[in-house]
């Protein structure tokens, strides 16, 4: 039950006294269900619509983890973080979809730009097994303190925000969980 103003049009409870059964996907500021987005736009509404920006977050991950040997100036260490926090972005991404959306097509090469994609929708136990594929990697990539490494120590204080291997793990955790869920 919601209590609103009688003039209040943005809540849910409005939506469904209206007939408007999908009024969870725009009521309460708009939704992140929309296609579409804008990554590079400062406008925060443009950037709140995961369909569209989780498959462009996606695909920026797979161009990375493709290119990566093409850093030439990186230490070791900073290509095993680089390649971390690309996993593990590429498995959340998918992670949050599928709460969603269920199984879907586990993107994990760099598709052609321009091409439809023709990749098979995977059942929710398969897309699953990706994700955690993914994290594990992360997690055996991150460290657990960024500020304990020497490319953390360049922004000393400032890595709380970062991915790091307890993120993933957790990650991890909560996808089998929900795996192996009846639901």
């Amino acid at each position: 039950d919601d209590y609103w103003e009688p003039t209040e049009t943005r809540v849910l409870a409005y939506n469904i006294d209206q007939g408007d059964y999908w009024g969870w996907n725009t009521a309460i500021f708009g939704s992140w269900f929309k296609n579409g987005g804008n990554p590079s736009s400062q406008v925060r509404g443009d950037k709140g619509n995961l369909w569209g920006l989780a498959w462009y977050a996606i695909r920026k991950a797979n161009i990375g983890l493709a290119n990566l040997d093409k850093l030439t100036e990186a230490t070791p260490e900073e290509k095993n973080l680089i390649a971390g926090q690309l996993y593990f972005f590429r498995g959340w991404f998918h992670f949050m979809l599928m709460q969603y959306w269920g199984g879907l097509p586990y993107i994990d090469v760099v598709l052609p730009a321009g091409e439809p994609a023709r990749l098979p929708r995977l059942s929710y136990q398969e897309t699953a097994d990706k994700v955690a594929l993914d994290l594990q990697k992360a997690a055996d990539m991150l460290p657990i303190n960024w500020d304990q490494t020497v490319a953390g120590m360049q922004t000393l204080g400032n890595n709380n925000f970062r991915a790091n291997k307890i993120m993933a793990l957790a990650y991890l955790g909560k996808n089998w969980l929900w795996a192996g869920s009846p639901l």
